[in-house]
């Protein structure tokens, strides 16, 4: 009896040890790195009033976690690598603080009169794929009193520097700053027209 309750007992205490021993899933957030949108852009337009229209965003796309392109036809959403927020808001918040730093306009959340111009984007990719690139598109249109100024569409696609997630960030990061420099300079030019 001694025998037996001592091998339940070193039973027991292994498996314990093994499921204690078992990795555990850390999970690590992300956000866009505004600094890289910090740049000195001399040719500004004329300070007019900016309202940003809250950025449209497919569903699959608007959440916490990273989507993964693995084949053509097949994503994925990561699982513990996220944004801090649900996409649609980490890059709202990037757009207007590039725009308020970079346009010199007057970037509000009020009404517009008439004088007031709407910038609308619905970004329709923002996601790593399994080729090493960041792909991310986005159209925008640009409205004075309802009517669209100008319009366009932006595609940019930034190779990873290595493997891993962290590069992944840094590619999304670097292809949406460009495409917001393109969108900066296409809206600049619609409003000295």
């Amino acid at each position: 009896m001694n025998f037996s309750f001592l091998k339940y007992i070193s039973i027991l205490l292994a498996t314990v040890a093994i499921c204690s021993c078992s990795t555990s899933s850390r999970v690590r957030y992300f956000t866009i790195d505004n600094s890289l949108g910090n740049k000195c852009i001399e040719n500004r337009a004329q300070a007019v009033p900016l309202k940003i229209l809250k950025i449209e965003i497919p569903e699959y796309l608007d959440s916490q976690s990273m989507i993964f392109r693995v084949s053509k036809n097949e994503i994925v959403k990561t699982k513990n690598n996220k944004w801090v927020d649900v996409l649609s808001e980490v890059l709202q918040e990037s757009l207007s603080s590039y725009f308020k730093d970079n346009l010199k306009s007057n970037i509000s959340g009020v009404e517009c009169n008439k004088d007031c111009y709407e910038l609308a984007i619905k970004v329709n990719d923002f996601l790593g794929t399994y080729e090493g690139y960041a792909d991310i598109s986005l159209s925008w249109s640009l409205f004075n009193n309802s009517k669209v100024e100008c319009s366009g569409d932006i595609s940019k696609r930034e190779q990873f520097k290595e493997d891993g997630y962290d590069a992944m960030v840094l590619a999304l990061d670097k292809a949406w700053f460009d495409a917001l420099e393109d969108l900066h300079n296409k809206v600049n030019s619609c409003l000295n027209k």
